[in-house]
C-alpha cells in the first residue's frame, strides 16, 4: 500500500533543509579531498616521526620570535 503525503514548509524551514543538504554535499567533497591528501602523502617521502618534531620545533620557534613572543 502506497500513500502520498504533502507538506508545506516555511522559508525558514527550507533554508534549513538546504543548510543540511549542502552539508551533506560538502561533507563528500571533504572527504575527496581527505583521500587525494593521504594518496599524496603515502606517494612521497616517509619522515620519521622525530624528525618531524624537530622540524615542527623550529617552525614554532621562529614563529613565535617573528611575532615578538619568548621561545
Amino acid at each position: 500500500m502506497t500513500r502520498k503525503l504533502s507538506v508545506s514548509l516555511t522559508g525558514e524551514q527550507l533554508a534549513f533543509v538546504d543548510l543540511l543538504r549542502g552539508r551533506l554535499e560538502g561533507g563528500e567533497s571533504e572527504r575527496a579531498a581527505l583521500r587525494e591528501l593521504l594518496a599524496r602523502r603515502r606517494e612521497g617521502e616517509f619522515v620519521p616521526a622525530e624528525d618531524m618534531d624537530r622540524r615542527l620545533s623550529r617552525v614554532v620557534t621562529a614563529r613565535r620570535r617573528s611575532h615578538g613572543l619568548p621561545s
